[in-house]
């Protein structure tokens, strides 16, 4: 990082305000000091400001976090930077995070993150065939109508009819895929910023494969933080979405909205 340190990157003053803050997730080949590599899952929350830029908020690794009031105090220190408020939240599937999200962000709106069902299913597949079931859960997330959103879910059934494990891994996900469609079209592209997020892990899932595994946080925080940065040069598709979104919501949150334009 030319412009900012590890230290500094991860104690810097956030927003009072984020639109939406999503977590990354990768699950990373980690090489400790002894030598032994093993897989652990990193995650990295990215804020999306209520202009429409994406903020770097940290990172950590899951298993450094056991139970609720691990994830309590984690939220806590990133509040003391400066963070009040986050109208809306891209979740993984993680309880114990999910539990302590509403008792530190008074008025959230929380979203399952749909990436949980492509990491779960990629091991399985193709790169191919992993391309394409992406887009079949684009569509099932981010369709105009939860009629084309069920036409989605019975074209990804159907191809994979004989791969009775995939349909298993999905089907309780999909059941509750319709649970999105009470928000606004254009809100939902906003909220989950499908292109934005899968390059991101696009480009740091190369790096790593580059390298073969992660010696540090750092290593991994300082790729990831270069790679938001460039991106967000060219970020304007995503600047107009949030700000087409942002009016969507303004009526229904304009108590919490306005204090901080």
């Amino acid at each position: 990082m030319k412009d900012v340190s590890y230290v500094e990157l991860e104690s810097r003053k956030l927003d009072k305000v984020y639109f939406v803050v999503h977590f990354i997730v990768n699950n990373v080949e980690f090489k400790d000091n002894n030598g032994i590599v093993n897989k652990r899952l990193i995650y990295t929350m990215i804020g999306t400001d209520l202009s429409g830029s994406k903020k770097y908020i940290c990172s950590f690794f899951e298993d450094e976090y056991k139970k609720p009031s691990d994830w309590y105090s984690l939220f806590q220190k990133i509040k003391s930077r400066g963070l009040e408020k986050v109208l809306y939240f891209v979740v993984p599937n993680n309880i114990q995070l999910k539990k302590v999200i509403e008792p530190n962000f008074d008025g959230v709106e929380i979203l399952d993150d749909y990436d949980n069902v492509i990491d779960k299913i990629k091991r399985y597949c193709t790169y191919k065939e992993y391309e394409k079931f992406i887009t079949y859960i684009r569509k099932i997330y981010i369709s105009e109508t939860v009629e084309e959103s069920q036409i989605a879910i019975d074209e990804f059934n159907e191809v994979n009819k004989d791969n009775q494990f995939i349909l298993d891994i999905v089907s309780e996900v999909f059941a509750k895929s319709k649970e999105v469609y009470k928000y606004d079209y254009e809100l939902r592209r906003s909220i989950y910023l499908y292109y934005f997020v899968r390059d991101v892990k696009k480009k740091i899932w190369k790096k790593i494969k580059e390298k073969k595994y992660v010696m540090s946080k750092e290593e991994y925080v300082t790729d990831i933080y270069e790679i938001l940065t460039h991106m967000e040069k060219y970020s304007k598709r995503h600047k107009h979405d949030v700000k087409q979104a942002l009016n969507l919501v303004y009526e229904t949150k304009k108590d919490m909205i306005k204090c901080y334009l």
